[in-house]
């Protein structure tokens, strides 16, 4: 009777050690999932913001070259008001001295 008491005792001595080493196991997978998870969500915010920074480093250099466009037409357009002008005057002049003679 004595042993089997005894061996009760160890089994049960074994069976609640497992079962500690279950929880604990169990709280450790927790722990990992939880910390692989919140790596997860780091990742993918450095990854959204990165994103977000080339977008708007792509939309200023696009509206840079636009402006840019812009500008060289606008100073074209200068140009050609200025040639049409003097081309005006120099006809007006030639037309003075035609009818002059």
């Amino acid at each position: 009777m004595k042993k089997t008491l005894l061996v009760a005792a160890i089994l049960g001595l074994a069976l609640v050690g497992c079962d500690q080493s279950t929880d604990k196991t169990a709280t450790d997978m927790q722990n990992k999932a939880s910390d692989t998870a919140t790596q997860v969500i780091d990742s993918t915010k450095a990854v959204a913001n990165d994103a977000v920074d080339a977008t708007k480093q792509a939309a200023d250099d696009t509206a840079k070259a636009a402006n840019d466009v812009a500008d060289k037409a606008v100073d074209a357009t200068k140009e050609m008001a200025d040639d049409a002008g003097k081309a005006a005057d120099n006809m007006k002049d030639a037309v003075k001295d035609a009818t002059a003679e």
